[in-house]
Order: C-alpha cells, then structure tokens, then sequence
C-alpha cells in the first residue's frame, strides 16, 4: 500500500524514475499535489521512454513545450526546496483517486510490473486529471492515446505464463491443431460473406427469416453458429454455444412440426411465419447496429470497452447479451472481441491469467451482493494480451482452453470447530483432504441416494435439527446449507483454499466425491490434491475478510482468487488436473437459474438504465391509492398531490402529530410504484424468492430520525475507529444519506477511492407481515422524521447543491473525496412537525428551494366512518393478542358480539356494530368521537391519537369484560386524562376556556359565552381572527365548511362579531349529552391557571 498511517511510503517501489515524479511534483507546489503538477513533473524529468511517449501523445501541431506552458498558466508552480513527508491531505482528490489506482494495480500484479513502474504511475494520473487539466490540455493532447501508449509498455501479463503460451502455441501447431493466419482470415471472410451486415440487409421475408433462425436444411445463421464444423466453416473453434434451448434464438422453427415457436421453455409461444418475420427483422436491426458500433467507436482501452458495453445493450438489448450474438460479432470482428461467449468463462480464464477484470466488470460486491458484468467488456484485455504476445485473439483463447480447461469454483473452507477452536489443518493436510465438523450428524452418503435437492435439504435439516436441538431457526439454515454444499456444490476440479481467519494454509483442488471418517476430528470429507502449501493473506480484506464467520464459503473477491492462482503457480507442482467440461450454455442456465448455487444463494443484481422517476397510468394508480387506503386513511387527493409532487422533486410532509406523516412518506414510495404482477406472487409454487425477484415492488426505503447532534458526519460520512487484527484502524463509515444513495448502485469494491460506478441496481428488501418475504425493489429512498429537530442546512452541507441540480455528492472517503452520483429516481422524504416547529430548528431558504411542502392534516368530519372504522380495527388488532373475545380473520378483526370491521375493496374500512345495547357503543359514538372532534378545533389531533385513546379505553373494559355504563364512563374519563390531555398544554388560555365551556354547559350558555368572548375581543384582532380561522378548518359530513373565508370576512366586519348558534353547535358538538369527565376537565383547568400565571 502507498500509504501508512496516513504517510506515502515509497519503500516498496524500487523504480527511481517513479520516486522522483514523486518528488518534483511536490516541490512544484505549496498547496496540494495535483493530476497536472505530476505532468509536469513527467514532461520535466528528462526521461527518453516518458519523452517518447508523452510527444505520441500529442495533438496535431502541439509541443510538450506548448503542453508544460499551458499547466504554467492554470497551475503556476510555487517552487519549495524542502517538503516534509507527503500525507493523503497533501494530495487532491483526483490525484488520490489515482494513486488508488497506481497501488492497486502495483498489488495485484507486482511480478511483471517491476521496472514500468513509472508507465503504470503516468497512466494513472492522465486517467485522473482535474476538471481544469481536462479543460485545458484536451486541445494538445489526446489524453486517451497517452493513457494507451504508457500501458502497451508495460507487460501485460507473468513471464511464466508468456513462456507457457508460448510452448503450448508450438506444441499445438506442430500437431496441425492451430489454424494459421490465412486460414482463420479465410474462415472470417467466409462468413461476413454469408451473414454480414450487407447481406442481411439485402435480405426481406422468407428469405431473410431462414437465413436468420433457419436449422440445417435452411444452412442459417443460428446453424453456422451452434452446430456447423466442417472444412467450410469450423464453428466449434470459435467457441461453443452449444447446450440450453432453441429459444435462445428468441424464435425457431420445429423440425416435428414445421411451427414458429417464441418465448421461453417454461412459457412458449406459437407465432405465425409473419409474426417470426418480424422478430427476425428486429434481430437483424439490432446485429447491424451493434456491427455500426463495433465500425466506430474506438476500442483501446477498458472505458472504451465499458462503453461498447453499454452502447450495445442500448441498441441491441435482445441479441447482444446472447451467447450467438456475441459469437456473431466476434466472428465478424476477431480483432477486437474474442470468442468466449459466456461471462464465466471470460472471468475465469483472466483470473487464470493472473489479471483483474476491469474497473466495470467482474464480481462486485454491494451490501453482500454481487453481480456479473457484461459479455463485452473484458474484450479489450484480452485483445491486449494477444497484441502483447504477437498471435491473433481467437488463437490466445484456443491456447487458454486447452491450458485452463473449464471453469471452477473456489471454496474457503475453515479449519476450527466452533465449540473447541481446534485447528484440523495439520490433519487435513497429512491425509490429502479437506474436512469439516458437525459430525454428530453422522454419515451423510445416504444423500447421494436421494433423486432432487430440496429432498437432501430437507433430511439435513431435520437430522439437523434432532442432534443439535438447541440451535434456531436461523443458524440449522446456515449451518446445513453449508454441509450440503460441501457435499453437492463444491464439484471436483474446484479449488479449495483452507483457512484461518484471513489466513490462507493451504490450496488445493478436489478429487473426489464426499466421504465420512469417524477416525477423523472433522468427519465430513473430501478428497484434495494440494498444489500449494505456502501461508498468506488475503490481500482483499476490504470491511473484512471474505468467509468470515462461514466454515463454507464460495469465494468472489478477484484479489484473492488471483493470489490463490499466483500460489499455485509459484509451487513446484503447480499442474491443476483438468476435469470433463460443461458446455458454456449449461454453466449459464446455472447462473441465471439459480440451480446449483453458493450457499448461502447470492443473487444475480442485473443493471438497468438510470432513468427519471416515472408516472404511473391512471387506472394503476387508483388501484394502488385504494391498496394504501388499507394501511392509513388519507384522501385520495391528498395521495395525488403527494405523487405529483414526488415526479418532479423531495417532498416535506407537514402537520401535526399523529396524522400519519411518517407512515405515508414510506408507504408510497413502496405501494404506487409497485408492479401489478407483484400482487400476484402470493400463490405457494409461485412465492420461491428467485421469482418474486423478478418482478420489481416500489421503492425501499431507509427511515431515521433526526436530532439536534447532526452534522454532515450524520448524513454523507465520517471516519470511526475500529479494532483489525487487534490494532486500532481507522474507517469511512457513510452517512445516512450517502449509504441510502448507495443502495441504488452497483460500486466496484476495488476501485478505492475512485468508485466506480457501473450502474444501477435493484435492491432487495423483505415485505409482508413477518418482513419474510423478499423482494426486488425498483430503488431506496431516504426517509427523514421529524426533519427540523435537526440543523438540517448544515448536516447536508454540499449535498444541498446536488439535490437541487442532480450533480454528484461530494462524498469524504479515506482522506479523500469521491463523486457519487444521484439516481434520476432518487427522492428524500421529511416529515415535519408543525406544532413544533418554532421551538425547533429553522429551516433557510435555500433548501426550502428543494422541497415541496405538503401538508397532512387530521382527517376531516366527511371521512368520519370511516376514521372511526379504521380507529377501532388498529385498537382492537394491537389487544387482540391479549383475549379471545378478539377474532381476525383475513382483512376482518370481530369483537365477538359486539362489532366487526373490514377493509373493502376500495381500502375503506366498514364498522358494522352487532350489539348497540353495549356502554362501548354509546360511550365510543356519543362521548369519545364527539369530544375528540371537538378538541381538534384548535388542536389538530391526527387518527394517531385517536387509535392511542381508543386503545386506552378499550384495555381495561375488554380485559374486564365491563358491562356497566358507570365503568365504561370513568374508563373514558382516565384515557382522555392519560393520552390527551398533556398534549393541549399548548393551547392558549382562552382556547382552554372554550373547551372547559364545552365538558360543562348547557348549549345555549356555551353560544352566549362564546360569542360575548368574540366581542371581547375586538381590541385584539389575532385572536379573533384566529378563533374564527379555527372554526373556518371544520367542515361537515358534507364536506362543507361551517365558516367560509368570505364569512370570516364579515364577522371581522361586524362591530359585535356573533357566529351563529347552528354553526358553533355543529363544531363543538353542543347537542351531545353531557360530559362526565371530571378528571380530564381538573386537569384542563389546571392547565389554564398556569397560563394565568
């Protein structure tokens, strides 16, 4: 590593040329070190092989002098003699993310690196110039070139290897099974004169239709490329795609019958020959717009590649990501794409040659998952390597199949048990085979005998569970799907890499099937040949280390697959056995299947497209407003508003506690934008989690709750101490905000600092009732409560620039700083208390910019059925685990004899009452929901508190089955004192007064009081005003106002303003029978001789 303890350490890097670009560059400056600084340096330092290079490089008519005058210009030099020892802070986050990079590749390949140190370091840096660098030398000099010359110095790969190739290259050639150069040229013309671009194009109907998904008899394109081997065209030397389907062609022809046939095995579809017509239209379309990209765009280095990659997945989306369409354009362009078809076998055979997949490509971890890449993107390293040893690249992977074999697997198994943490390694080692524990089990061959994997799973679990009945659920679960794939996945010819810790023993392949051996302290076995004995680490270790904690570990991390490759190739016998093959299209199926997995099953993160967040037609929506109607009772234009607001930016939702606020901001999200088909995986064949992963739900959503302690270490990240191999360590540890932006990502691991991004993801998250049912979900959100009880502005810091135009997060990561970029679809949520909010912190301008502000209010009167509806099914399923008297059943709760509600289709929930005679019916309808209407005049109580208070009163009489209307009474008198009366200590004093008037007087007394109160007031106008405002939010059963804002107007008019008694009688409910309530009424008093006070 470049650094230590924060220091540059050039110890370990003999190459001097690199040591003093190190140098000059930093005496070049006084402020940090940047990309142009070493450039500089470079064009400085007098080296022939930097010269040359650098002058290759240059644009038409440009000079280095020209090219060092310009840096002078946006990057004066502030010469300094002496520099003390460089830190990370010393250097700028482009140069850092370089660095990264230089020390990356300096520890996956150090062998044949050294002594082009220098070209690897330059390479780097033009990689990595600074906005200002791009801006200013792009006119003299072409960066991409440069970054390419400085690279083809280097070798590209282990001189072993090169000797091995080389040999293996004169040995198959002096045996007549290599093709010469003029041979293969006339292979390719051969075919690019059959099914080239030019002639499909010339080609319409039948003509085209056979010529494209035509079998033998037809001599078509699928043909050639699938079966044909003969003198005219050797097709299986150009890689195989045989094996899977004839649906892979996307339609066929039945040989039985003479049938179009289209879709999937599991789901054909019969088309007419017009319709097959069509499809092969549309699949020529795609082969020449992919044949137009392959003509133009520049292929040289990786992000050229990366961008081939994602130009054909645009233009070609259902043939490029094919076996035969990627053997049809490697066939007709052999120079740039070679002829392994399937992603397995191109990650294999570059690990087997010691070289790590591109930063966009390979196995990447996010949050435990990982993910394939592309089938194109790793073209250019393998163009390279031939390039490199002088022979065309369908000869280099011809060369790589008969060396390498088939791809495997690599298994970390753990030497200790987990009671006695005693090592077998000496034992596994002396017997030639690798073991594990849990041999209470007994012999596990009888599984062999066992015809399907879910019969073998399910005995293991169940032998399991009888010899170690203490473990749960959770740890049989892991525990077995190790043993089983110990015994059924790990096959012979994978690597097995035992281990302690992050510490590698011993590497060796498997040879045979399982076994048992009570002899042995570990029973379970495996037969191994070991083809390296030496120590090491893993050099990945990046959060920890890979297995950790799992005794049986199917390993990904390409660092440590290539050092476990670089043992073997160091040991004396380093001859791995070659096991018989499977054909490319069996190892896919296995892939995308789910067949045959790691355990435990790591899903497949398929990338798609970053894209706005997108509307949802009508009739879906409405649907789904009725679903999340279900959940919380909110108006449907309310919802509208919510979603309109969410397609163009963040929203804030604002109210008053209790109204739902935090439970809509992470309803919606997941409900609205939730695929129609996900409702309908609730059937038992069909809920197997690889088919609900298919079909994505809405969005996810990560919810926290602001405090008064945040900063932008809360939201975007911060450096925590951490204890590693017993030394105290530092780590980026990501805010809120960054870790939720994340989740939308796919970020190579082992990119450093630069983070590559390589596109976006679909998270998987657990729904339903128990959170055991997983789903894919379209993207993750961030949900904040209680917003401004943070100092928001400055715990976002930056971030506020990015979430008002979309640009990358500036993200502080290891003393550095990496761009991370806002999906299109990404939306933040606050909830906002407004009753708080003058006590709490305020929030600027400028981020009230960024949000839309939406306010929840409590439901109105018009919605009181079905408030009260929902109110007494949340109270009754919170106590129905407490007595039988309560039944559920389906989307039905009963109080038995009593009531019973249910949601409709329309997610209304319908009370129904059984028995009126009850005290709960008339103490519930009569006292509770009028009081609580009323106090919500002036306190706007959500449905929230209404559940809370009707569970308050519904504990003690349903627990003591209470009978009487004197129990029932002084039970409503306690909740109203318990759950709501504190929260009116806000209210002000003559607010207070009017709800006192209401708990004791006759109607008539209440409107002469109220209104003398009014007259009182018009020496103090903001308090009327707000009186009348108060009463102008109530509306009726209707939905109509009691007060309008043009009646509000006249009263302010009037010289003694008088509301009408019908109108005060509706508010606050004054035809209701008398309140009973003496300790809610002391304790409302009590509040208003304080405020006297």
């Amino acid at each position: 590593m470049l650094f230590e303890n924060n220091i540059l350490n050039l110890q370990d890097i003999q190459d001097t040329l690199t040591k003093t670009l190190f140098q000059k560059a930093s005496q070049r400056t006084q402020k940090t070190v940047r990309p142009g600084d070493i450039l500089a340096a470079a064009i400085d330092c007098g080296n022939p092989r930097v010269f040359t290079t650098l002058t290759q490089a240059l644009a038409h008519g440009s000079t280095l002098v020209d090219v060092k005058e310009i840096i002078e210009i946006y990057n004066p030099s502030q010469t300094r003699t002496h520099r003390p020892r460089l830190q990370r802070e010393d250097f700028s986050p482009y140069t850092l993310e370089a660095l990264d990079q230089f020390s990356n590749e300096l520890q996956t390949n150090p062998q044949y690196l050294q002594g082009h140190t220098a070209e690897l370091f330059l390479a780097c840096v033009l990689h990595h110039l600074d906005d200002e660098d791009q801006e200013y030398l792009t006119s003299l000099l072409n960066i991409g070139r440069g970054i390419t010359l400085f690279r083809r110095q280097i070798p590209i790969i282990d001189i072993r290897l090169q000797n091995e190739l080389s040999n293996l290259y004169k040995k198959l050639s002096a045996d007549n099974k290599l093709f010469t150069n003029e041979q293969l040229n006339g292979y390719y013309e051969t075919f690019r004169k059959k099914f080239g671009p030019e002639k499909l194009l010339a080609m319409e109907g039948d003509e085209l239709l056979f010529a494209m998904k035509g079998g033998k008899e037809h001599n078509g394109l699928s043909y050639w490329l699938e079966f044909k081997n003969d003198s005219e065209f050797p097709s299986l030397f150009f890689g195989s795609i045989a094996g899977g389907s004839s649906h892979k062609y996307g339609v066929y022809q039945q040989t039985e019958t003479g049938k179009w046939i289209s879709g999937t095995p599991q789901r054909e579809k019969e088309v007419s020959q017009e319709e097959a017509i069509e499809i092969a239209k549309e699949h020529r379309r795609q082969l020449v717009d992919g044949c137009t990209l392959l003509d133009t765009l520049p292929l040289e280095s990786d992000e050229d590649y990366e961008a081939l990659q994602r130009e054909l997945q645009r233009v070609a989306p259902q043939v490029a990501e094919t076996t035969w369409g990627h053997k049809y354009f490697s066939l007709l362009y052999p120079d740039k794409l070679e002829d392994f078809h399937v992603y397995s076998y191109q990650y294999f055979h570059m690990l087997k040659l010691l070289q790590a997949p591109p930063a966009a490509m390979g196995v990447y971890q996010q949050a435990g998952q990982y993910t394939t890449g592309g089938r194109y993107l790793m073209g250019g390293q393998f163009t390279r390597i031939a390039r490199s040893l002088g022979m065309r690249v369908h000869i280099l992977t011809h060369l790589l199949s008969e060396r390498n074999g088939s791809p495997y697997r690599y298994w970390r198994i753990g030497t200790k048990g987990y009671s006695d943490k005693q090592s077998r390694w000496d034992e596994m080692r002396d017997a030639n085979c690798c073991t594990i524990g849990w041999s209470g089990i007994g012999d596990l061959s009888s599984l062999l005998t066992l015809s399907t994997n879910s019969q073998r799973k399910q005995y293991l679990r169940e032998t399991f569970s009888r010899i170690y009945p203490e473990d749960n659920a959770a740890t049989i679960t892991k525990t077995t799907n190790q043993i089983f794939a110990f015994i059924f996945s790990i096959r012979k010819g994978d690597l097995v890499l035992v281990s302690e810790g992050a510490k590698v023993l011993g590497v060796g392949q498997i040879t045979g099937d399982y076994f048992y051996d009570a002899t042995k302290g570990f029973a379970h076995c495996r037969p191994v040949k070991w083809l390296s004995l030496e120590t090491w680490q893993q050099p990945d270790q990046n959060r920890d280390f890979e297995g950790k904690l799992t005794t049986v570990y199917d390993m990904k991390r390409p660092l440590n697959l290539i050092e476990a490759e670089r043992k073997i190739l160091d040991s004396d016998s380093h001859t791995v056995t070659l096991f018989p093959p499977e054909s490319p299209e069996q190892i896919e199926e296995k892939e995308t299947d789910g067949t045959d997995n790691q355990i435990p099953p790591e899903p497949v993160l398929e990338f798609f497209a970053d894209e706005e967040l997108a509307s949802i037609p009508e009739t879906r929506l409405k649907q789904q407003i009725a679903r999340l109607r279900r959940s919380l009772l909110v108006d449907e234009k309310l919802v509208r508003d919510i979603y309109y607001a969410l397609l163009n930016r963040h929203v804030i939702l604002t109210g008053p506690p209790g109204t739902g606020k935090t439970q809509l901001a992470q309803l919606i999200p997941e409900i609205i934008w939730q695929d129609d088909k996900q409702e309908n995986l609730d059937d038992k064949e069909s809920s197997s989690v690889s088919t609900k992963n298919a079909i994505p739900a809405g969005y996810m959503t990560t919810l926290v709750t602001a405090t008064n302690e945040w900063s932008t270490h809360t939201l975007i990240s911060s450096i925590m101490p951490v204890i590693e191999n017993e030394k105290l360590t530092y780590r980026t540890q990501h805010g809120y905000l960054t870790e939720a932006i994340l989740r939308n990502w796919v970020v190579s691991e082992h990119a450093g600092a630069q983070w590559e991004i390589l596109g976006r993801r679909s998270p998987l998250g657990h729904a339903g009732p128990e959170q055991q049912e997983e789903r894919k979900y379209r993207g993750h959100w961030l949900v904040i409560d209680e917003f401004n009880r943070a100092p928001i502005d400055a715990a976002l810091g930056e971030a506020l620039t990015a979430l008002s135009n979309g640009e990358a997060l500036q993200v502080p990561v290891d003393g550095g700083r990496v761009r991370l970029p806002l999906p299109k679809d990404f939306r933040i949520i606050g909830t906002l208390n407004s009753f708080d909010r003058n006590y709490l912190n305020q929030i600027s301008e400028a981020l009230k910019r960024r949000f839309y502000f939406i306010e929840i209010p409590p439901p109105s009167r018009k919605y009181r059925q079905e408030e009260q509806g929902i109110v007494i099914y949340k109270a009754l399923q919170q106590l129905a685990h407490h007595t039988p008297l309560i039944t559920t059943k389906d989307e039905e709760i009963t109080w038995t004899g009593i009531l019973s509600v249910r949601a409709n289709t329309d997610g209304i929930y319908e009370l129904v009452w059984q028995d009126k005679q009850h005290p709960f019916f008339s103490i519930f309808t009569q006292q509770l929901w009028p009081l609580f209407e009323t106090i919500r005049v002036y306190r706007q109580l959500g449905t929230a508190q209404a559940i809370a208070l009707t569970s308050q009163l519904l504990t003690p009489g349903l627990l003591q089955d209470e009978k009487t209307e004197e129990a029932w009474q002084e039970m409503l008198d306690i909740a109203f004192r318990d759950t709501i009366a504190d929260q009116l200590q806000v209210l002000l004093s003559d607010e207070l007064e009017v709800l006192t008037w209401c708990l004791k007087l006759e109607a008539s007394k209440f409107i002469d009081k109220y209104n003398t109160m009014l007259m009182n007031m018009r020496g103090k106008k903001r308090r009327l005003i707000a009186h009348l405002e108060a009463l102008s939010i109530v509306v009726n059963e209707q939905g109509k106002q009691l007060i309008t804002d043009e009646g509000i107007e006249e009263l302010l008019e009037q010289d003694e303003p008088y509301v009408l008694p019908e109108v005060l009688s509706e508010a606050f409910h004054l035809q209701q029978i008398p309140y009973k309530l003496p300790m809610f009424s002391r304790r409302l008093r009590n509040f208003k001789a304080v405020h006297g006070l």
